[in-house]
């Protein structure tokens, strides 16, 4: 009990000793459709925590983060959703926007020693950032609404056609450097049965 005690104290003096930076993110998918594009939004707060030690993660690089993915609505309870996580598995929010801008020339690759400089070109560009497939959160729709059994992974455009019809497609996805806020539970609103089971959806 006693060594259980020390690393847990352990590990919240590494995390209040780390330098921390925080920023707001927003994804926006873009998806086509018969009658023309529709877009839809999701924004997080993601903090960067960085110690001269090792933090519980397992390096000295730590990431936090609070909000949901993007969500679409493409009109007669039509939706899709963009998950915080990509088909790889890994969580999108950190690792895609370190990927994309530095991929784009905007920010160095981040290390331990220069979290300041990665943070002040990162946050300092506030134009949207095509991201590229490999880059892409997972997609999904559900083919009625109000039943979670009836999920289906959007992959290609087929996907697309398969759930909403002939003429829908993805058209793209951006990211940003936002000042809007982490907070408006927009896929709650649509999906209440989520409420209580956070995840790849939300996570506030």
């Amino acid at each position: 009990m006693t060594r259980l005690i020390g690393a847990v104290v352990l590990a919240v003096l590494l995390v209040a000793c780390a330098k921390q930076f925080t920023w707001h993110q927003t994804t926006i998918v873009t998806i086509d459709t018969p009658t023309g594009p529709k877009s839809g939004a999701g924004t997080v707060k993601v903090q960067l925590n960085i110690s001269q030690r090792a933090l519980p993660t397992g390096g000295p690089l730590g990431w936090q983060f609070l909000g949901e993915g993007a969500v679409v609505d493409l009109g007669d309870e039509k939706y899709v959703f963009a998950l915080l996580t990509r088909p790889t598995g890994d969580w999108q929010p950190d690792v895609v926007l370190r990927t994309a801008f530095r991929r784009s020339g905007i920010s160095p690759h981040l290390s331990q020693g220069n979290g300041a400089q990665w943070y002040s070109s990162t946050t300092s560009y506030k134009e949207p950032v095509e991201l590229v497939p490999s880059e892409y959160p997972t997609l999904i729709a559900f083919r009625e609404i109000t039943k979670p059994s009836t999920i289906v992974e959007l992959k290609n455009n087929s996907d697309f056609e398969a759930v909403f019809g002939p003429g829908y497609g993805l058209g793209s996805v951006t990211l940003q450097i936002t000042d809007e806020s982490a907070m408006k539970k927009n896929v709650i609103k649509i999906l209440p049965w989520l409420a209580d089971k956070r995840g790849a959806f939300t996570n506030f």
